[in-house]
């Protein structure tokens, strides 16, 4: 049976929210703050959920973000997730690009 409330992974320069499916974990917001972008601290929070996730038995972690989001996207791919489908008017303003990182 898959879980509602939002599970959240802090450090000082920021913080990831998840939620737990009954296969998988869906990375709902990773945010790390303007100063501290760029120093590995977005890599160290997906690397802590896919331990949570492994230990958990999941499949894989899904996301989704705007099409517009560039950065995000390039990030995703450099930690190892895969761009499966994009999806047209997801957001209310634009399309969504959906990623999975397979365990």
């Amino acid at each position: 049976m898959a879980e509602t409330a939002l599970h959240k992974i802090e450090i000082p320069q920021g913080y990831l929210q998840y939620k737990v499916t009954d296969e998988n974990i869906e990375l709902t917001d990773l945010f790390v703050s303007p100063k501290n972008r760029r120093q590995g601290y977005g890599t160290k929070l997906i690397r802590k959920l896919e331990r949570i996730a492994t230990r958990r038995g999941k499949v894989c972690i899904y996301c989704f973000t705007r099409t517009s989001n560039k950065t995000a996207q390039a990030f995703y791919e450099a930690v190892g997730f895969e761009k499966v489908c994009s999806i047209p008017k997801f957001y209310r303003s634009e399309g969504a690009e959906m990623y999975i990182k397979k365990l």
